[in-house]
């Protein structure tokens, strides 16, 4: 067989699938015979043959799943910005809570720096009294500066 008959056979064969590829209801053989249903597009040659039409698929309106799409799609944009705008705000809050924290820090670790002047300039009567006072500033200190 030349290649080009080939070539053109192919073609064919290409051409008649597509042919009875198109979409539209079809008809559909059932066959009996001997009492063994087949089914195929052709009628049947021997035995008893009953068609069946075969409905057309429904027509899908893409249009309306599109427009469910965009609207779901705003919705989650919307979701979004939300929660963006809550975690700006949860992030601003521990920032200013870590600032008020600091703040607290600095003035006890102040305290204690006056306190321990104190203590090294108090004379000797009142020495244990502003060491004792360094001391609680220190430890005030500490619990206020947990890093």
């Amino acid at each position: 067989m030349s290649a080009f008959l080939r070539t053109s056979m192919r073609l064919l064969a290409i051409l008649l699938l597509c042919a009875s590829a198109t979409p539209g209801a079809q008809t559909i053989y059932k066959c009996t015979v001997d009492g063994k249903p087949t089914y195929s597009d052709t009628p049947c040659q021997a035995g008893t043959s009953v068609a069946i039409d075969v409905p057309r698929p429904p027509q899908i309106d893409t249009s309306l799943d599109l427009a469910r799409q965009e609207k779901l799609s705003a919705q989650m944009e919307k979701e979004r910005h939300k929660r963006e705008a809550q975690d700006a705000r949860e992030q601003e809050r521990s920032a200013k809570a870590a600032d008020a924290q600091r703040k607290k820090c600095d003035q006890a670790r102040l305290k204690q720096k006056e306190a321990e002047q104190a203590a090294d300039n108090a004379s000797l009567k009142k020495s244990e009294r502003a060491q004792a006072n360094a001391a609680r500033a220190a430890d005030a200190a500490a619990l206020e500066c947990k890093q």
